[in-house]
């Protein structure tokens, strides 16, 4: 098998998007948490992989690395996808071969401050792929910008295969939208929560994302965050102040979707509430972060946290 850097070497003159620029990377570098422009890596200051991850992001050309070696994992992953597909190919079966590609999560890349990983209810944190080919049913180069959740998948493929959708399930079948059919009465908005590395619930539209940080573990989000999608897909600016009336519409959505959660027979309690009461620490953990920070001679960071979290500074 080629080493990683035959992949990189297949990506390596593709164009990178000019966001983040220069100057959103340097104002990045205060950033106290993990996966940050900075703090690269949880556990080391140098790259592990130096191939494919810079050390730390500091210029664009540091982002370019970082991308490349992203898009070189794609590239592989291309690349394995087109043995399968040759396969059923050779075999006589590919037309008649359901084939539904997704992943778990996507990634930030600048959003919110963090470097190539998913620490938050970040819009693009949310953007999953999902890539669904089944004989008879979707037609050729058909896309969908209906808001779409991961939890659509298994009710989907339920009524594909002609099997009764359990009740109390939260995803909708999307086979009208596979099969191009209009669905004007669709879902308008979508909620969604984070609580590894912080404690963040979201509700979205087409155009606005309302974020709520119930703990900001070792970032400084703010409590209350509203962005234009729009016109700010980068989410790089907060518009909370600006915009009182959308604020108000959207937490609205998102109270009545809790509501609805908790009123259901037989519904626990919101497990995001357990999360903020032991902290959002699941894989870092705040006081051996904070030591790590001051190891790194970075005690400007460890303050930081420590003011955010309203706890004691130490003296020195």
């Amino acid at each position: 098998m080629p080493d990683p850097q035959h992949w990189v070497d297949q990506v390596k003159d593709a164009p990178v998007q000019i966001w983040p620029d220069q100057a959103t990377i340097d104002r990045d570098q205060d950033n106290p948490g993990p996966f940050t422009a900075q703090n690269f890596f949880t556990r080391a200051t140098t790259s592990p992989v130096p191939i494919t991850m810079p050390d730390s992001v500091k210029t664009r050309s540091d982002f370019k690395k970082l991308i490349d070696g992203y898009d070189a994992g794609i590239r592989y992953m291309d690349d394995r996808i087109g043995e399968v597909l040759n396969t059923l190919e050779e075999a006589g079966v590919l037309e008649e071969t359901a084939i539904i590609v997704s992943a778990d999560h996507g990634e930030q890349f600048g959003e919110l401050g963090v470097y190539g990983d998913h620490c938050a209810a970040a819009a693009a944190v949310q953007n999953v792929p999902l890539i669904i080919s089944w004989p008879g049913v979707t037609p050729p180069n058909a896309s969908c910008r209906d808001l779409v959740l991961n939890v659509d998948l298994a009710p989907t493929l339920c009524d594909l295969l002609g099997i009764p959708i359990p009740s109390g399930w939260d995803g909708t079948s999307l086979v009208r939208q596979l099969r191009g059919d209009a669905a004007p009465e669709w879902r308008q908005h979508v909620v969604y929560t984070h609580g590894l590395y912080c404690c963040q619930r979201a509700v979205r539209t087409h155009q606005w994302q309302l974020t709520r940080t119930y703990h900001p573990g070792t970032f400084l989000h703010d409590q209350v965050m509203l962005h234009d999608l729009q016109n700010d897909r980068y989410q790089t600016t907060n518009v909370a102040a600006e915009h009182p009336e959308v604020v108000a519409e959207m937490d609205h959505l998102l109270t009545q979707w809790l509501n609805d959660e908790l009123g259901r027979p037989g519904a626990g309690p919101d497990p995001l509430q357990f999360v903020v009461e032991t902290g959002p620490w699941k894989y870092v953990q705040l006081d051996s972060w904070l030591d790590r920070l001051e190891q790194w001679g970075r005690p400007q960071m460890a303050e930081a946290i420590r003011h955010r979290l309203d706890l004691p500074v130490p003296a020195r």
